[in-house]
């Protein structure tokens, strides 16, 4: 029997022309605001910081979200000599920019010239919020294998909280549609905007990759509208749980409040905080005994954590019982620099007295060592957790001081010593095990790199001590004229063009 068919209304069949128009011109929009990246990127070596290795191509995939404004991951333009943008279907290498890098959140915004095929290119619009948990996701981007433009769809399947380079922590979306390599930069759409920037993939299981929020991608936007990346805030509380009953019957709290007991804030000796506050409420957001709030999309967070999401201005809201009475506090986070902090695409500033390679103290040592432990080789295993024994058995400041925020006005740095460079000058002194840091150069106390080249410069008599707050490193005793003699030699017979960093070289040529 042959099935019954009922023609549609006039009306509903030009409804759904339109409707499909509607999708394919959105559709178009999203392909042509995803362009191709390409940058060519230098390595930067924390041992020999004043060598220039070749430029490497490197590409990703980027969006244009205003005119001649494009969003991508900053790990595509780190250390870069040279971005250009491939529009869609095209062949074209338009020149582009670097504005801002922020490596830690992994973003980096770039302009261009908004001409040829990208002038009438409509810009794509972020979400106000992350989309829920098993809502569609469609990537766009360049994944290595082809030249077109590969879109891959899939579903939300987790949002949290984690940790992403660089000390730098913020909410991280997992989906399950495809991303590879050259993906990163490239817009998760969600009903038609963008929800999220691709930056990364699980390379130990299939489907995993990870997206960078639209609230993480505003927060930077309105971080850099003066034209700089101050970063994201940290918060450090010392605090307990409050599931123990004793506890809670001794401190009177009743049984309906929930919260966790302060001890201190680190480092925040102005904070309004006081040690035997109960700590009930961030804003609007109740605290569990463990700590633990219920963030959007019903995400479970910790309270330091949500903290650094949703302050405003510097300060958070908290709600806190203290003398058995409630208070509202304005309370202040962590926007301090920190004294050991990582370099983000430059090379570290160094400075070269005769064999003795100087170098400002930074993160990205303490962190090449934790990732050879993680993942290196057998033998970068061995060498790196030996390197990490040997640092913690004689205290040094790299570990014990890492962390560590500077104020405003502090002008203090820690200095190291890399690596000592082959001369005879340097004979008889016992290679490096890891970098040593500087105490002293002739007794007087170093409290920074240029005050230091100061010391050195300014130095008089025969000879030159330096000394290191590391137990076990020898004290390094030169003849001073011996080594101003020697250091073009040293510096010819291993390569190296210039002495020091050029801060650092106005300092030393500018001896009254």
């Amino acid at each position: 029997m042959a099935a019954a068919c009922r023609r549609l209304p006039v009306s509903c069949l030009l409804a759904l022309l339109l409707c499909t128009a509607s999708t394919n011109a959105d559709e178009e929009a999203n392909l042509t605001a995803v362009v191709k990246v390409h940058s060519k990127n230098r390595t930067i070596s924390l041992s020999s910081p004043w060598r220039k290795q070749s430029p490497r191509p490197v590409s990703g995939s980027g969006v244009i979200i205003g005119p001649g404004q494009l969003l991508t991951n900053a790990h595509v333009v780190l250390n870069t000599t040279e971005v250009t943008l491939q529009p869609f279907n095209s062949s074209e290498r338009i020149p582009a920019d670097v504005k801002i890098l922020a490596p830690g959140i992994d973003l980096a915004l770039l302009e261009f010239e908004p001409t040829g095929v990208l002038a009438d290119v409509k810009p794509l619009e972020l979400a106000d919020e992350s989309p829920k948990v098993q809502s569609t996701v469609r990537v766009y981007g360049y994944p290595t294998g082809g030249d077109s433009q590969s879109v891959t769809e899939g579903i939300v399947s987790r949002i949290e909280h984690t940790s992403y380079r660089y000390g730098t922590k913020g909410m991280r979306i997992q989906i399950d549609a495809a991303i590879n390599a050259g993906n990163s930069g490239g817009p998760a759409m969600v009903d038609g905007r963008i929800a999220g920037l691709a930056f990364s993939v699980r390379s130990s299981a299939n489907d995993i990759g990870y997206v960078i929020p639209t609230e993480e991608i505003q927060g930077f936007l309105k971080d850099v509208e003066d034209g700089t990346y101050d970063g994201k805030a940290d918060f450090h509380v010392k605090f307990q749980y409050l599931e123990n009953k004793t506890l809670r019957r001794k401190l009177g709290i009743p049984a309906d409040t929930t919260g966790v007991l302060c001890h201190g804030v680190r480092e925040q000796p102005d904070s309004p905080l006081q040690d035997g506050d109960v700590i009930t409420k961030l804003a609007d957001y109740d605290i569990d005994n463990r700590g633990r709030c219920r963030f959007k999309n019903d995400i479970s967070l910790s309270f330091t954590r949500l903290a650094i999401e949703i302050e405003e201005d510097g300060v958070v809201p908290m709600t806190v019982l203290r003398d058995g009475a409630e208070q509202q506090l304005q309370v202040p986070v962590e926007t301090r620099k920190k004294l050991i902090d990582y370099t983000v695409g430059r090379s570290p500033r160094y400075f070269i007295y005769g064999p003795v390679l100087f170098s400002e103290a930074t993160a990205d040592y303490n962190g090449a060592i934790e990732s050879a432990i993680s993942s290196g080789s057998a033998s970068q295993r061995r060498a790196m957790s030996f390197s990490k024994s040997m640092m913690q058995a004689s205290e040094s400041p790299l570990l014990k001081r890492m962390g560590e925020f500077k104020d405003e006005d502090s002008k203090e740095e820690l200095v190291v010593v890399t690596k000592l460079l082959t001369h005879a000058t340097a004979r008889g002194y016992r290679a490096l095990p890891y970098f040593f840091t500087v105490k002293s150069i002739n007794d007087q106390k170093v409290t920074g790199f240029a005050q230091m080249v100061e010391l050195l410069r300014d130095a008089e008599g025969e000879f030159v001590e330096i000394q290191f707050h590391d137990l076990i490193a020898d004290v390094i005793v030169l003849d001073r004229q011996e080594v101003l003699d020697a250091t073009e030699d040293i510096l010819e017979d291993n390569g190296i063009v210039r002495q020091g960093s050029r801060d650092l070289m106005k300092v030393w040529n500018n001896k009254d």
